[in-house]
């Protein structure tokens, strides 16, 4: 009984299953600190990041302020 379990564990944990585990974040310059927020697509993330640089920031220095990142 017990090498059943095991043997079930153990193909359950070396079968090859396909997940997506990718994440895209908005990384933004707030001051002299910086916050993350996680984002569902790189999409989503652009134009998040466009909105907040809009209203936040004067458009005085050309240095980016936010960066988008894919993780996995």
């Amino acid at each position: 009984m017990k090498r059943l379990l095991l043997l079930a564990l153990t193909a359950g944990l070396l079968s090859p299953i396909a997940a997506k585990a990718e994440s895209y974040w908005l990384v933004l310059v707030k001051h002299d600190a910086l916050e993350k927020i996680q984002m569902q697509s790189m999409e989503q993330c652009e134009e998040m990041a466009q909105k907040w640089v809009d209203k936040v920031f004067v458009k005085v220095s050309r240095a980016p302020k936010y960066i988008c990142l894919k993780g996995k």
